[in-house]
C-alpha cells in the first residue's frame, strides 16, 4: 500500500480476517499484532506465511489461502476507494471498513455463512438491516437475567456445534473438488518427493527488479521435507 502495510490474519476454518495498519514491515510489528489477536481468540498452535522476510526464520513455508487472503483484501480496498472517489494514500482511513464488509460478508466457502457468525456466533450485519427504535422498558431481576443468560449461552453452544459441522462438510466438499478439478488438469501434478531422493533444483536471483534469473543445478540430494512443496536440498558437489 502507498506510503505503509497491512499485516493480515486469518482464520482457516471461519474465514475470519483481522486487519492491522502499520509504517513498517519487520519482526516486531508482527509480534505485537499476533500477541493482540492471540489475546482475543487465544494461542494458535498452527500458523502459515505468505513467506515474508519477516516471517522467514519460524515459518518457511507456503500457503495458498494466505495468498487468497491478500488478493480479496486488494480487491475490497480498491473497489471501496474508487466508489467514494478517494486517492490510494488514503487507504489507512478505510481499513475498519474493509475488514467489516469482508467479516459480514457471506462466504461460499463456508455454504453462504459469513466469517464473523462462524467466528463468534453473532449474525452477520446487512447494509439492507433495519435500525430497531426502542421499545419499552421492562424491568427484571438479577435471578431472572442470570437465568435467561444461562438458557442463551446452552442454546448459542449447541447452534455453534451445529454450524461448524455444516461450515465443515461445505468447506471439504468444495476443497475436494478444487483438488479433483486441478489433478484432471494435464501437467499440475505434484512430483512426491522424500528425503534421500536425488534431484534436480534452480538457484533463482534477481537481476532487476522486475526480472528473476534461474539456472538448474545438480547434482542434489533432499535431507529434509518441511511440507508438500518445501524441501531442503544438499548439493553433492558443493555440500
Amino acid at each position: 500500500m502507498d506510503g505503509g502495510y497491512i499485516l493480515v490474519a486469518k482464520d482457516d476454518f471461519s474465514q475470519f480476517k483481522r486487519l492491522w495498519e502499520t509504517d513498517v514491515a519487520n519482526a516486531q510489528v508482527v509480534a505485537r499484532c499476533l500477541l493482540q489477536w492471540f489475546s482475543v481468540f487465544g494461542m494458535c498452535y498452527h500458523w502459515v506465511s505468505d513467506r515474508g522476510s519477516h516471517f522467514k526464520n519460524e515459518c518457511p513455508w507456503a500457503n495458498g489461502t494466505v495468498e487468497s487472503a491478500m488478493k480479496t483484501t486488494l480487491k475490497k480496498f480498491r473497489a471501496l476507494l474508487s466508489e467514494w472517489l478517494m486517492q490510494p494514500d488514503q487507504w489507512r482511513l478505510i481499513v475498519p471498513v474493509v475488514m467489516h464488509v469482508l467479516n459480514q460478508s457471506p462466504s461460499e466457502t463456508l455454504g453462504g455463512t459469513s466469517p464473523i457468525t462462524a467466528m463468534t456466533g453473532g449474525p452477520a450485519m446487512s447494509p439492507l438491516d433495519r435500525l430497531a427504535l426502542p421499545g419499552p422498558t421492562k424491568i427484571t431481576t438479577l435471578e431472572e437475567l442470570w437465568s435467561l443468560r444461562q438458557e442463551e449461552l446452552k442454546s448459542l453452544v449447541l447452534s455453534l456445534d451445529s454450524m461448524h459441522e455444516k461450515i465443515v462438510e461445505a468447506s471439504s466438499k468444495k476443497r475436494l473438488k478444487k483438488r479433483q478439478r486441478r489433478l484432471k488438469t494435464k501437467g499440475v501434478e505434484m512430483a512426491q518427493l522424500d528425503v534421500g531422493d536425488f534431484v534436480l533444483y534452480m538457484d533463482v536471483w534477481s537481476m532487476s527488479p522486475s526480472k528473476l534469473s534461474v539456472t538448474w543445478r545438480e547434482p542434489a540430494q533432499v535431507v529434509k521435507t518441511t511440507s508438500d512443496w518445501i524441501f531442503e536440498n544438499r548439493n553433492l558437489v558443493t555440500g
